[in-house]
């Protein structure tokens, strides 16, 4: 069975002592079992016709022989399978991202089978949601950031450093990278202070403040110096681009994406929502209070690694990315924040 190859992959550590897969038993069978395995074990009709069709490379019927090799198989991964269960390796964060997966899949996504999405009900959802779907004013931009204050220096000392930068950089603009890797402190630094292209949007992740200079100024002019995030800035425009409306007819393909999905999520939320409801969860609030927690302990999961298409958060189900021709990605962009204060914890 293809479950025990992912256990077992998934693990990667010496497995734990039995624990009697935590006070569970597997799920009986639902449909006639060819062989029982165990206490709570089986080989189902259809797992054997599966495992069996596979076999069949011609077109001959299978002996018997050859069907009681095909159960050997079967039955030896269900024992390793049934081991692995009472060992307790569902437990690993990998697997258990797996199983939740499998979980919503089989329950969940057949809610939104045959459930289409009429042109009138698409249409009426961009027409709500048109500025999502607008590309919006850009600007390519440089900026080199110095921060005051926490006993670094004051505002004022800032301010002159800032503004020292800036006459050398009008001077030979091409100085800038030079000078942004040498004395900018935020997380652009590294960069030469670029910051990609930057939009001109509410709920961008860059202060207001810092957005109304950018968008101020004309591409090729440098800005005077200017509090945004908790230090002082001083940005370059490179270039701009116009704010490009969308028709329906050129955005309804993704339309019609944002809507499945967040039907599937708000599916997936009630069928969460029911399971909590209906389990009782008792919470040891002094030893949760203990617990020690360190960074270095954190075991990301990204859905790519089990090879499951499932949506990972709103942001991600619901807000498409649109990119101009030659433009990158946002995704992997360095924090917009003020200057790190010391190392990074690892993650």
């Amino acid at each position: 069975m293809w479950v025990l190859a992912l256990l077992v992959a998934c693990t990667g550590t010496e497995a734990p002592e039995a624990s009697g897969g935590g006070g569970r038993t597997p799920a009986p069978a639902t449909e006639p079992v060819v062989a029982t395995v165990g206490e709570h074990g089986f080989v189902s009709e259809s797992e054997f016709a599966g495992a069996a069709a596979r076999k069949r490379i011609t077109g001959d019927e299978l002996t018997l022989e050859d069907r009681k090799e095909v159960l050997d198989a079967l039955v030896t991964d269900e024992v390793l399978f049934q081991e692995a269960f009472d060992q307790g390796l569902y437990r690993d964060p990998k697997v258990r991202k797996l199983m939740v997966n499998l979980l919503l899949r089989e329950h969940v996504g057949p809610q939104l089978k045959g459930v289409e999405v009429s042109d009138e009900e698409a249409k009426a959802y961009f027409d709500e949601h048109i500025a999502d779907f607008r590309m919006p004013e850009k600007a390519q931009v440089r900026k080199i950031y110095i921060g005051y204050g926490d006993g670094v220096r004051s505002e004022d000392d800032a301010m002159k450093i800032a503004k020292d930068l800036r006459t050398r950089i009008v001077a030979d603009p091409t100085k800038f990278r030079d000078l942004a890797m040498e004395y900018s402190e935020d997380a652009f630094k590294r960069r030469g202070g670029d910051m990609g292209y930057v939009d001109n949007v509410p709920e961008s992740p860059y202060p207001q403040e810092l957005l109304q200079v950018v968008f101020s100024i004309e591409p090729g002019r440098v800005s005077e110096p200017f509090l945004a995030g908790g230090g002082v800035n001083v940005v370059l425009v490179d270039a701009r681009r116009e704010a490009i409306e969308r028709t329906f007819e050129q955005m309804k393909g993704t339309v019609l994406r944002r809507m499945r999905s967040e039907r599937l999520t708000a599916a997936t939320d009630q069928y969460t929502k029911d399971l909590l409801a209906a389990t009782e969860v008792t919470v040891d609030e002094e030893r949760l209070a203990a617990v020690q927690v360190d960074p270095r302990m954190a075991t990301p999961i990204e859905p790519d690694d089990l090879g499951l298409d499932m949506p990972d958060g709103p942001e991600q189900r619901h807000k498409p990315e649109l990119l101009a021709p030659g433009e990158r990605p946002k995704h992997g962009s360095p924090d917009p924040g003020r200057r790190p204060r010391g190392p990074r914890s690892p993650r």
